[in-house]
């Protein structure tokens, strides 16, 4: 790509459309969604952390205090979010064990 030139991004639909299967009513299906989604918000909120990051360490330069009070917003808002991921993971993985201690290794009513 040259100097200048767009780079055309998909948006997150259909980057999305592209890695997840349509759900079919199915809870686990559902789930594993859910899942898709938080990691691929995962990369790009990572890079954003990290940018702030550097930014409030003054990488960059010195920041005015207006300029660094909005990025320590916005890196705490990043973090929260990342919580909020996490935590989505975590639930995740309890429903995995959750299902596969039950008879059958499944939810009731639900094909595993």
């Amino acid at each position: 790509m040259e100097m200048g030139q767009v780079h055309q991004v998909p948006t997150f639909d259909e980057h999305l459309a592209t890695r997840t299967k349509p759900s079919d009513g199915n809870c686990e299906s559902q789930i594993e969604q859910i899942v898709a989604i938080s990691h691929e918000l995962r990369t790009p909120l990572t890079s954003i952390i990290e940018s702030l990051s550097l930014l409030e360490c003054g990488v960059l330069g010195e920041l005015s205090e207006e300029v660094a009070s909005i990025i320590r917003v916005a890196a705490r808002n990043s973090q929260r979010l990342a919580a909020s991921l996490e935590v989505l993971l975590a639930q995740k993985s309890t429903m995995n064990e959750f299902s596969t201690s039950l008879p059958g290794g499944g939810f009731p009513g639900f094909d595993s």
